[in-house]
């Protein structure tokens, strides 16, 4: 058993650069993973065998780029059968802002096409979404007092810009989601309020262009939000409510919390994955299999900066209660932040999470330890089920 390198050297501050997941299982063997590589390209990596090994890179967008996150069709509902892997970046010097896209079909790319031009970033923040109605939205701050919205209703091949999330001119933490709304091009966002260390759920009304907000789903406690993100959130396709799961500081005495929530700010808590833990690096990684909403969580934990591990948990409760924390990693080292997918559906996938070593800069997985997801059988077929189906044919 050992850990496996995705990559042995990638961008030197990899924990600011891709938020939420950079991963996507297409079934149990076949997956990628993007990331901003040592020559701050955008690139993936794809393995046909479940992780144990990673082909060449390919590149998406081949200039320095600050920043990268990504979206499949299928982590949307349970009804989306689209191939697209959806991919926004944003560029360094320039602070443009553009998109591509991966057909996992076929392995074809899409043309660029360019969301925003400037201004110049210092620092960044962005995230993509795919609404149930089948709109793409991007959220994106690109410096203090620069921060903006932009929408495609068209798949990707153009975009324009809508009314901003944004509180002030702060750069908050932004994760969008497919939501639940009546209107399926309504989308959410779980905000990370700096200012406040608040998070909040923010509804986008897409037809009146407006944002509205909830209340306060949890405070965080945080003095380095701005570095790290302290939440982790998927959608979960049974009922299209969010998974958030939150870290409350770094370094020091960390709980890690639970929720399911709506566009309302309505939040059940569930149960907390640790409880005044030392050592945690505050970027949960969430993942929901669509199957039976199992969900997973990976996460960092040791000696902060040091000797750090990968762990994982998995609640099949629907937050009641978690499963015995499982070490992923094989070495500990200063682990700075950790991904997994977003979401495996009836085709299957794995919980197998990456991390980034900030002592090397790699990028790391380990596939022995990783949990196969299967692909689900046919309900019926006929009327029967499959066992029957197979023995009477």
């Amino acid at each position: 058993m050992s850990d496996v390198n995705i990559d042995a050297f990638i961008q030197g501050t990899s924990w600011q650069t891709t938020y939420s997941s950079n991963l996507v299982w297409v079934d149990p063997d076949t997956g990628y993973a993007f990331y901003i590589d040592s020559d701050d390209f955008v690139v993936y990596r794809k393995t046909t065998n479940g992780g144990a090994a990673w082909s060449a890179r390919v590149v998406v967008s081949g200039v320095a780029n600050l920043r990268v996150a990504i979206w499949f069709d299928q982590w949307t509902q349970a009804s989306d059968a689209g191939t697209i892997i959806h991919i926004v970046f944003i560029k360094t010097p320039s602070g443009n802002v553009a998109y591509r896209q991966l057909d996992t079909s076929d392995d074809s790319f899409g043309g660029e096409v360019a969301i925003r031009a400037g201004p110049a970033p210092t620092t960044s923040i962005l995230s993509l979404v795919k609404a149930r109605g089948g709109n793409l939205y991007a959220g994106f701050f690109t410096n203090v007092g620069s921060n903006y919205f932009y929408r495609s209703t068209n798949g990707g091949a153009a975009w324009g810009a809508r009314a901003t999330m944004a509180d002030g001119a702060a750069q908050d933490h932004i994760l969008l989601m497919p939501g639940n709304e009546a209107d399926d091009n309504d989308i959410w966002c779980i905000y990370g309020d700096i200012s406040t260390q608040e998070i909040t759920v923010k509804t986008y009304d897409d037809t009146g262009n407006s944002w509205s907000e909830s209340g306060v789903v949890t405070t965080l406690a945080s003095v380095n939000m701005f570095n790290y993100l302290h939440f982790g959130a998927a959608p979960r396709h049974s009922d299209n409510l969010v998974i958030l799961v939150t870290c409350t500081t770094y370094a020091g005495a960390a709980t890690m919390r639970s929720f399911v929530v709506d566009g309302s700010g309505t939040v059940t808590a569930g149960d907390d994955l640790f409880t005044a833990e030392g050592g945690h690096v505050p970027m949960p990684a969430v993942m929901v299999n669509q199957q039976n909403d199992d969900i997973y969580v990976g996460y960092l934990g040791g000696t902060f900066g040091a000797t750090e591990h990968a762990y994982g948990r998995v609640s099949d409760d629907g937050l009641t209660s978690w499963g015995a924390q499982t070490q992923y990693s094989v070495v500990a080292d200063d682990h700075r932040a950790i991904w997994t997918a977003l979401s495996v559906n009836d085709n299957g996938g794995r919980f197998e999470p990456n991390w980034f070593n900030d002592d090397v800069n790699s990028l790391v997985t380990t596939e022995d330890l990783s949990i196969e997801i299967s692909a689900a059988l046919p309900t019926s077929v006929g009327g029967l089920n499959p066992s029957l189906f197979e023995l009477l044919m």
